[in-house]
C-alpha cells in the first residue's frame, strides 16, 4: 500500500527562521506588516479561487471590512524614486473579487492607495510594465492613485471604497 505524501498531511507548518519570532513562535517575516494592522486589514494566507485554495503571503495580503482584498507593497526608503513589484497572479485573482486595492508604501506610514479599477487601467495603458519575472513594475507617477501621508488618511481613503 502506498504511503501518503508528507506534503498532503493537513498540518500547520512552522518555517525555520534565523530572525526573530513572534510570541507564538511564528517567524517574524510571516507576521503581518504593521501598516496592514493599523489599516484594520485582516491578514490572509489563503485565497479561494475557482474552488482551489492558493497561498498568499500573510504579511502583505488581507481583507479590509470583510469584503475588499488588499495587497501591500513596500519600497526601499533610501531610494530617491520609489519602486514596487506586484505579481500578475495577485492582480488576476483580486480583480475577480470586485473590490481590491494596492497599498504602495514609500515611507513608514505614507504612500499611495490604488483602487483596483485604477490599477487595471494603469496595466491596460501599460503604465505598469509586466516584466519577465511575471511582476508588474510600478514607479511614480501614479495617475488616479490616492496619496496619503499618515495612516489616518489611508483609513479614510479605504472607507471610500464601496
Amino acid at each position: 500500500m502506498m504511503q501518503p505524501s508528507p506534503r498532503a498531511a493537513p498540518v500547520e507548518a512552522r518555517w525555520p527562521s534565523a530572525g526573530a519570532c513572534s510570541a507564538s513562535g511564528a517567524p517574524a517575516r510571516h507576521l503581518p506588516h504593521p501598516v496592514l494592522l493599523q489599516l484594520g486589514v485582516e491578514p490572509r494566507s489563503l485565497f479561494l479561487h475557482a474552488g482551489c485554495l492558493e497561498r498568499l503571503t500573510p504579511s502583505r495580503h488581507g481583507v479590509w471590512d470583510g469584503r475588499c482584498w488588499v495587497a501591500l507593497r513596500t519600497s526601499a526608503m533610501q531610494r530617491r524614486r520609489p519602486f514596487w513589484g506586484l505579481r500578475r497572479r495577485v492582480v488576476a485573482r483580486f480583480s475577480a473579487t470586485g473590490c481590491w486595492v494596492v497599498v504602495l508604501l514609500d515611507g513608514p506610514a505614507r504612500g499611495w492607495l490604488v483602487p483596483g479599477p485604477v490599477a487595471e487601467g494603469l496595466i491596460l495603458a501599460r503604465r505598469w510594465h509586466l516584466a519577465r519575472d511575471d511582476e508588474y513594475k510600478i514607479t511614480p507617477p501614479l495617475p488616479g492613485a490616492w496619496r496619503f501621508e499618515e495612516i489616518e488618511q489611508a483609513r479614510a481613503l479605504l472607507s471610500r471604497l464601496s
